[in-house]
């Protein structure tokens, strides 16, 4: 049977609870003082647990690390792992270069998109991690055709198909040459 452990806050605790539930919190921190400040109250871990949408496990160890160090151990713990390469001013220079290109009538392919945020703002990225991050912040940008017939003249065009006639020869008229 897992140990009972209850936390018993003093007054300058309890006033540095509130003050921290009031701001703005990450959703784990905001998860970690709410046990605290239940327990407090005379709650058990499993019902933390159940009121919080929490494991028991989870409402357990906020407790204890809360009794082993305080208000600072609640924190969230830096990340294991590499750092992302792209940071969100990075990706915000990115929108507002794509929004000024597109008032312009200007297309960006992913490729180009990619060698400009390595130039501008120095951060390496294939093409299709950068389309990913961007679907993910549901920014919309023009593909590149593939064909250029949408920016054809059509007066010379039909120029061109004009002098290309005249130059092929007639069928029953024999070669001259």
């Amino acid at each position: 049977m897992p140990k009972v452990i209850r936390v018993a806050l003093t007054l300058d605790e309890e006033r540095e609870l509130a003050r921290r539930r009031a701001g703005p919190l990450p959703p784990h921190v905001a998860v970690r003082l709410e046990a605290v400040r239940l327990s407090h109250q005379g709650w058990t871990v499993p019902r933390i647990a159940r009121h919080l949408a929490v494991h028991e496990y989870t409402a357990r160890k906020a407790l204890v690390r809360f009794r082993a160090g305080g208000f600072a151990a609640l924190a969230d713990r830096p990340r294991s792992g590499r750092p992302p390469a792209v940071t969100p001013a990075d990706l915000d220079a990115l929108v507002a270069h794509l929004e000024t290109a597109a008032a312009q009538g200007e297309t960006w392919t992913l490729a180009r998109l990619a060698r400009w945020l390595a130039q501008a703002r120095g951060v390496a990225l294939s093409a299709g991690r950068l389309g990913v991050l961007l679907q993910a912040r549901r920014v919309r940008w023009k593909r590149t055709k593939r064909t250029v017939g949408h920016k054809a003249d059509p007066s010379l065009q039909e120029r061109a198909r004009a002098d290309l006639e005249a130059l092929q020869p007639r069928r029953g008229r024999p070669r001259v040459g």
